[in-house]
């Protein structure tokens, strides 16, 4: 009695799973290997059907996704999970667009797709991933390569990517060594254990004390460093033209606007409003300047928002140095470039105003697509 309704069980169950596996039309697809060509999807059925479909993303390579079928007729191979990437491939300082290569890389530094574009428009069809995907792009001729980072299960489109052109002044490989050296550092770690990356600044206010326990400022200097700032061909070349505010206190720091600091009876900054930096005299340090920086809430934030710049001898090249460090230098000077290239030299300064490669660096620390904490590879990619 049991040993026969053993064997009924155990028939019962050999029906029951060949009939849920339904074999008659299993179809599995494979990744195109040719890097050249447009994806080809070879099929297996067991059924003997034959089933392809083509990515129509003209010289690119990619996945295509596996598809299952009950049924044992012929039917198009449709991905059960795909996600977009398109947008814009441009010139990160003229903002048009530009023909060049779009590569796209898995988490495992794999190329999947590398297509071309001639007039800067790109469409990418992905299979969905819980990991990030990494699209590479440069423009054809002298530019940086830039690398965005995609959310690998939602995808993107309306995507602008700006890459950086080469300088015409040095070799690339020197200006990007220049703006680790003065904003990117990849040696200066921040709290998280990870290298500061881009670092942007939001003062856009000045205010002058007139007054300071360590020195004062006459009227005249006040003048000749507001209109320094005010200067879209000198200060504010850091910035890209943004307008600077600058407030000029009266005897005793007093203005209409009131403060946006407080001091203490020793002379030291105990507050500072967001999106100010501050400038006193300090004849401690004369023939010289110092600035400090804050950061916006953290460090980790990659923002910063206040500053304080002492000056111990106003003069045209120690004004536009120490304004450079609240701006486009939160740390570090340049030591790779020729001073006739920039002010922000840590061994003797020859200009009086920002140079080429200053106003180049500005151009890149406040594109609006370049975001803080990037790092110089992500955005001066040279490989």
């Amino acid at each position: 009695m049991k040993n026969g309704l053993v064997k009924k069980l155990l028939l019962a169950g050999t029906i029951l799973g060949a009939s849920m596996l339904g074999l008659s039309g299993c179809t599995i697809n494979h990744m195109d290997d040719n890097p050249n060509n447009s994806t080809t999807k070879s099929s297996y059925s067991s059924s003997g059907s034959s089933e392809n479909s083509s990515d129509n993303s003209s010289s690119s390579t990619g996945y295509s996704s596996s598809s299952y079928s009950s049924s044992s007729s012929s039917q198009s191979s449709v991905p059960l999970f795909n996600i977009s990437i398109s947008g814009n491939l441009q010139d990160s300082e003229a903002h048009t667009n530009t023909a060049g290569e779009i590569k796209v890389y898995d988490s495992l530094s794999n190329l999947i797709k590398n297509i071309t574009t001639s007039d800067g428009n790109y469409n990418i069809t992905l299979p969905y991933s819980f990991s990030e995907y990494r699209l590479k792009a440069k423009p054809n001729g002298n530019y940086y390569f830039r690398t965005v980072h995609i959310d690998g299960k939602s995808g993107t489109n309306n995507l602008t990517v700006r890459a950086v052109p080469y300088p015409t002044f040095c070799s690339y490989g020197d200006f990007r060594k220049f703006m680790e050296e003065i904003n990117m550092s990849k040696t200066i770690v921040a709290d998280d254990g990870k290298e500061f990356g881009l670092r942007k600044s939001i003062i856009r206010n000045v205010e002058i004390l007139k007054n300071h326990p360590k020195g004062n400022f006459t009227i005249d200097e006040q003048n000749f460093m507001s209109n320094k700032v005010k200067d879209v061909n000198d200060i504010r070349k850091y910035v890209i033209g943004d307008n600077i505010n600058v407030q000029v206190d009266g005897d005793n720091n007093s203005s209409p606007n009131g403060n946006h600091f407080s001091m203490d009876s020793l002379g030291n900054i105990t507050y500072i409003e967001p999106k100010w930096g501050i400038i006193f005299k300090d004849e401690t340090i004369a023939g010289q300047g110092k600035t400090q920086t804050g950061y916006s809430n953290s460090m980790l934030t990659g923002i910063i928002n206040t500053g304080i710049t002492r000056i111990g001898t106003v003069n045209d090249t120690i004004v536009s140095h120490e304004l450079g460090h609240e701006l486009i230098v939160p740390d570090g000077e340049n030591y790779i470039l020729s001073p006739s290239y920039t002010i922000m030299c840590g061994n003797g300064n020859s200009l009086t105003k920002p140079g080429v490669a200053d106003e180049k660096a500005g151009k890149i620390i406040y594109e609006l697509t370049f975001n803080p904490r990037e790092t110089s590879e992500d955005i001066l990619g040279t490989n």
